[in-house]
């Protein structure tokens, strides 16, 4: 029976970190802030950096903010997340794979999105992350920590009810999170009684931040005067709370307690309606300066930009709490800001190039986003990291940072990449990326099983496929010589040494699905035939 996560080493690694936070205090350098930023749907090379993507910036987007953070911080390039929304989310919050009890969400809506006309039925699913877990919020409210949740949630409020959205998953406060996995109206609207508010289901505390834009507000935050008296964006209001919920929690009774906060925006899902004066700046861009990478869509640049502007106004509010332009009140040197996308750029948006495909799909440009980490004084500025992470290392990762014991009655699936953020010449040996996905997303994926693993120096990827019931309908690529996963290994003539790492890789796959821990139960699809369940990977 495999024990919970546990981290033997927190004491010797939380005193590496006050060493390097210089003059940081003990207690801020063992209890940081921890604020999280999730974007939605933004590929691995959305951005204007090349530090997240082995030099492959975008030509037409904007995203300084994104690149300073990547200056001051560590910029990982082999970040990987699920191939969509909520199963990704699912994993932050519980740190655990789906096949463990206390997630159980693989797909977003279900697994029977490929029709009636496939060969396989998948089976049942959660849409919530189970009331029973404890998620990563609530080791941190139980730990004396002030919780917050601001944007997109997706993982609640489906058959768990009001027990699973974010008030009862552990943030005190919650500020536009609901069950929509889309954006609902991307602006505000006024309503018969004459307020302004944001369409349900978002939560009402964003309605405070709905009025539309006036003269001060654009003064303040560089937004064209073209858009004084217009409605609200919902990127913008989600800004304008955590704003004003950090000056009001740093004003506050509870100011000596460090913040723990997800910032989990809903850009750049569609559909794609961004902020009107930020909307024309990019069309007028595209004419002059077509873009070359396939980043051409003026509206998606447009929705990008907004999302970076928010990142420089989070960084600002931490360099000057109360906004009266005296950063002596500067909680940026304690406070961890990560940065992350759920998953890949979809299609038809954005172009994931030099990764193969898009959201929703198990290669490459589904499942690699960019991710940075910032803690002045602790990580060291500039680096970078190819070390692999998964969605589910982020949970172990906060705990062991801020010293805060892991759940007793839960298991975690990731490992802590905690030791990495302190210096990115650490070795991590991380066990395989493991993937399970037991049924259909319309034409993007069929239920697979896939793993990826660093053998001998190389990193492979396999991608086993159900619908055909044989191991010789596998794909595998080498990601260390093609990551654009151009050619499979698998296809001709196969060599002696391929169908070795091919061996072992489905071995390992294998033994993942079958292991009896705490929790476990892998589902899988049924013949449509027959009825009977498909069997797990194997040789």
């Amino acid at each position: 029976m495999k024990e919970p996560f546990h981290c033997p080493a927190i004491p010797a690694l939380l005193a590496a970190f006050v060493v390097a936070a210089g003059s940081a205090s003990a207690k801020d350098a063992t209890r940081p802030n921890i604020v999280f930023i999730l974007s939605d749907d933004q590929g691995w090379a959305d951005l204007s950096t090349g530090a997240t993507n082995f030099g492959h910036p975008s030509d037409f987007y904007e995203t300084p903010n994104l690149a300073r953070l990547a200056k001051e911080g560590m910029a990982f390039t082999s970040a990987y997340v699920q191939p969509n929304c909520a199963p990704t989310r699912a994993a932050l919050l519980s740190g655990q794979y789906a096949p463990r009890s206390g997630n159980g969400v693989y797909n977003v809506g279900s697994l029977n999105r490929g029709g009636k006309n496939v060969p396989l039925i998948g089976p049942p699913q959660n849409e919530d992350v189970p009331a029973k877990s404890t998620t990563v919020a609530e080791a941190f409210r139980a730990a004396g920590y002030v919780t917050a949740h601001f944007g997109k949630y997706h993982v609640g409020g489906h058959e768990g009810g009001k027990s699973t959205l974010p008030e009862a998953a552990g943030f005190e406060f919650n500020f536009g999170g609901g069950k929509a996995g889309s954006p609902p109206g991307g602006y505000a609207a006024r309503k018969l009684d004459g307020k302004w508010a944001f369409m349900q289901p978002l939560t009402p505390a964003l309605d405070a931040f709905a009025a539309p834009y006036d003269e001060a507000y654009v003064r303040k935050h560089g937004v064209s005067p073209e858009m004084i008296g217009k409605p609200k964006h919902l990127t913008d209001a989600l800004a304008d709370a955590f704003e004003s919920f950090l000056a009001k929690h740093e004003s506050g009774a509870e100011a000596d307690k460090p913040i723990y906060v997800h910032f989990w925006t809903h850009a750049v899902h569609g559909p794609i309606r961004p902020r009107a004066d930020l909307a024309k700046t990019f069309e007028e861009r595209k004419r002059a300066h077509p873009s070359k990478t396939g980043h051409d869509n003026a509206k998606y640049a447009a929705l990008i930009s907004d999302l970076d502007l928010t990142v420089g106004r989070i960084l600002r509010a931490l360099d000057d709490p109360d906004g009266d332009g005296d950063t002596s009140d500067s909680i940026a040197s304690e406070t961890l800001v990560v940065f992350a996308s759920d998953n890949g750029g979809a299609g038809g948006a954005t172009s994931n190039r030099p990764l193969r495909r898009a959201k929703g799909t198990f290669y490459e440009g589904g499942i690699r986003v960019p991710l940075i980490a910032r803690w002045p004084g602790a990580i060291p500025k500039g680096t970078h990291s190819d070390t692999m992470i998964h969605a589910v290392d982020f949970y172990p990762t906060f705990l062991e940072i801020a010293g805060v014991e892991p759940p007793k009655s839960q298991v975690l699936d990731g490992v802590s990449f905690a030791k990495v953020l302190r210096s990115a010449g650490t070795v991590r040996n991380r066990k395989p990326v493991f993937y399970h996905f037991p049924g259909y997303l319309d034409n993007r994926a069929d239920p697979s099983s896939t793993i990826i693993a660093e053998l001998d120096g190389q990193r492979y990827k396999l991608i086993y496929h159900y619908a055909s019931g044989a191991p010789e309908a596998s794909e595998m690529y080498n990601l260390s010589k093609d990551i654009g996963e151009t050619s499979n290994l698998l296809e001709g003539d196969v060599s002696k040494e391929t169908r070795a790492i091919q061996r072992s890789l489905t071995g390992k796959l294998h033994a993942w699905l079958e292991q009896d821990t705490d929790g476990w139960h892998p589902v899988y699809p049924k013949d449509r035939k027959t009825g009977k369940p498909v069997p797990p990977a194997h040789l």
